[in-house]
């Protein structure tokens, strides 16, 4: 280990465990094996092209060459934090008007923005016990650390038992907790919380608000890809946002499939007006401190996506068509997977699907072996279905059946 990294830094593991597996099977592939590449959260279409949006790249080239040129506020593009404020709060004044709204390099940015300003050093957030990895990745390197509660009751509903029963533990042990959500599709199981999930969580929270500050995080990466299902939530928190600050991670990278442009947004809303200008200040000086501002090109493009009369249908009509793509591998992999005795969460949308494993390292190996790559989590195997054509999920849900228990 090299004597100069600083000994937090040193043996780490490189490359994320995600991309790995995704080259290991690029690899295979181009050794003329016949590969099931279930790894990376890219669609794709049934012929094995990357998805794309046509209005999203004509956005794109549409940008004038100054505006891609030009540094974009450390904060963000006025038009688009108008529109992000817009579309994350599905145009609920009272969740906009004490908003703050920052421009981020994806939702990961948005993440680490989060994190960085609402959890204190040395102290943890909470999520739920299947969660995407890289959240502890930043936990880690900002030198934060994650809390979980179990995600599932035995009916296979959300527990939201364990959720109050760990806030309530978080808020004793720190004096104050964000808990983390991800909702709609959860990566990485696909399940989509329900009315009746999001109601007891606004009880849990209304309960809670007393023992110290709350912060509440929706990770939201996916909620164009499930028609309506982001009402729920808005709901939910924005009854309790009176009580708790709120915020939304907000990303291009999924709502357009363009990942590689790197815009996202965190919108924060405080319980007071008051906090708003704390708030912006720590979120342009965080953002000054670390990539200093964002995709300009990107943002532009973005805006008009979400704003522009004849660009917003367009879109909109494309993503309809990826997600009826996913909608039909949904209905395969459920009507494959089901009566081979594979256990997974309630699975209605999404790019992931997260099956139960009593040895996900063992067990991803040996499929491995037979060309089918997922990524092993605590307890399971992560299913990226968005990378999968529809043709080969029967050969993908008998495979798993045989060998995953």
């Amino acid at each position: 280990m090299s004597k100069f990294l600083i000994p937090s830094h040193r043996g780490r593991p490189g490359n994320d465990p995600i991309f790995t597996l995704s080259k290991m099977a690029a690899d295979r592939k181009k050794q003329g094996a016949s590969v099931i590449n279930g790894t990376l959260g890219a669609l794709l279409d049934d012929e094995g092209r990357l998805f794309t949006l046509p209005a999203a790249v004509q956005a794109l080239h549409e940008v004038s060459a100054e505006q891609i040129s030009a540094y974009a506020p450390i904060g963000g593009a006025a038009p688009f934090l108008d529109a992000i404020r817009a579309e994350v709060s599905c145009g609920r004044a009272s969740l906009q008007e004490r908003s703050v709204v920052v421009a981020t390099p994806g939702g990961t940015g948005a993440l680490r923005h989060a994190i960085t300003a609402l959890v204190g050093e040395g102290q943890a957030f909470l999520t739920s016990s299947y969660y995407w990895g890289p959240y502890a990745t930043i936990a880690s390197e900002h030198g934060r650390s994650v809390r979980t509660f179990r995600m599932f009751d035995e009916a296979g509903g959300l527990d939201t038992g364990s959720l109050e029963e760990s806030l309530r533990s978080l808020l004793q042990a720190q004096g104050s907790a964000m808990v983390l959500l991800n909702d709609p599709c959860h990566n990485p199981t696909g399940y989509s919380m329900s009315e009746r999930d999001w109601n007891e969580v606004r009880g849990i929270l209304e309960r809670c608000a007393s023992l110290g500050p709350i912060s509440v995080i929706l990770d939201s990466a996916y909620a164009a890809f499930s028609e309506g299902a982001i009402e729920r939530p808005i709901r939910a928190l924005e009854s309790v946002s009176d009580r708790v600050l709120v915020g939304f991670c907000w990303s291009a990278s999924k709502t357009f499939l363009l990942y590689g442009q790197r815009v996202g947004a965190l919108m924060l809303v405080p319980p007071e007006r008051g906090d708003v200008a704390d708030l912006e200040a720590a979120m342009l000086y965080a953002s000054r401190g670390t990539w200093s501002n964002c995709n300009h090109a990107g943002q532009i493009a973005s805006a008009r996506l979400l704003t522009d009369a004849k660009l917003r249908p367009q879109v909109d009509a494309e993503r309809a068509q990826a997600t009826r793509l996913l909608d039909a591998r949904v209905a395969a992999w459920n009507r494959e997977a089901r009566p081979r005795g594979l256990r997974y969460p309630r699975y209605d949308g999404g790019f992931f699907v997260t099956v139960m494993s009593s040895d996900p390292q063992g067990q991803g190996a040996a499929l491995r072996e037979r060309d089918i790559f997922v990524v092993p989590v605590a307890g399971a195997l992560r299913v990226a279905l968005c990378s999968i054509a529809s043709a080969e999920i029967p050969r993908l849900a008998a495979t798993m059946g045989e060998i995953v228990r």
